[in-house]
This record gives structure tokens, C-alpha cells and sequence, in this order.
């Protein structure tokens, strides 16, 4: 039974790294705010529950993936650029914030930010094939 659930493991670690790879760059963009959405509101349940550890884990992922889309953004092309990257940095500073004063409605207003960002993203690109 262990070996089944390994495979299937190492088969679905291979999909999603494939998926990842092949997939359009807004595409990408998509995925990564609606996680980044995600797991800001995942810190924010954490930090209202005192569940420190998991809220840790939740936030830090919400910043790292964060600071991939500002690592992502080519400054020089387009004042869109800059302006996202304003976006980008206030939530940062949003989730280390909150994390530290323990503000689950800190934590929410980026939360809900993000959400927006990917919910503009998603009409503004269609609800075409592969935006999810």
C-alpha cells in the first residue's frame, strides 16, 4: 500500500511540475495570487485560532510568493510594473505586520487585496482556457 501511495506521489509531483513548466506566464500569474490569496487568509484563520506555527507557515509562503512576482516584474517596460510592485511590497509588509502584532484583520485586508488582484487578472485575461 505504501509503494501505491508513493507512486502516485511521485506521479503527481511530476504532473504539477510539468504543469508548471508549460503553462502561459499569465497563467502562472493566476495561480500564484489566488495562493498567495489563500494562504494569507489560511494566516489569518491561524493567527485568530493562536495557532502560531501554522499561521508562521502561511505567511511566509504569502511572502515568498509575493516576492517571486516582484522578482518576476521587469521595472524598465512598463509603469504597470512599478505600480504592482507598490502593491506587492504593501502586502509584504501587510503579512510581516500582522504576523508580528498577531492582526488576523491585518492579515485579511491583504488576503483581500490579493483576491481582487486575481479577480481583475482573471476578467481582464478572459475566462479562457487554463485561467483558473
Amino acid at each position: 500500500m505504501k509503494e501505491g501511495k508513493a507512486l502516485y506521489a511521485k506521479a503527481t509531483k511530476r504532473y504539477r511540475e510539468a504543469d508548471v513548466l508549460t503553462a502561459r506566464p499569465e497563467v502562472l500569474l493566476v495561480r500564484l495570487l489566488a495562493r498567495a490569496a489563500s494562504r494569507a487568509e489560511q494566516g489569518a484563520r491561524a493567527t485568530e485560532a493562536a495557532h502560531w506555527e501554522e499561521a508562521g507557515q502561511a505567511l511566509c509562503s504569502a511572502q515568498a510568493i509575493l516576492a517571486e512576482l516582484r522578482n518576476s516584474l521587469d521595472l524598465q517596460q512598463a509603469p504597470l510594473a512599478a505600480n504592482l510592485d507598490q502593491l506587492y511590497a504593501f502586502c509584504q509588509e501587510g503579512l510581516l505586520g500582522g504576523g508580528m502584532r498577531k492582526d488576523p484583520e491585518t492579515l485579511r485586508t491583504v488576503a483581500r487585496i490579493l483576491g481582487e488582484l486575481h479577480a481583475t487578472w482573471v476578467e481582464a485575461l478572459g475566462h479562457g482556457e487554463g485561467v483558473p
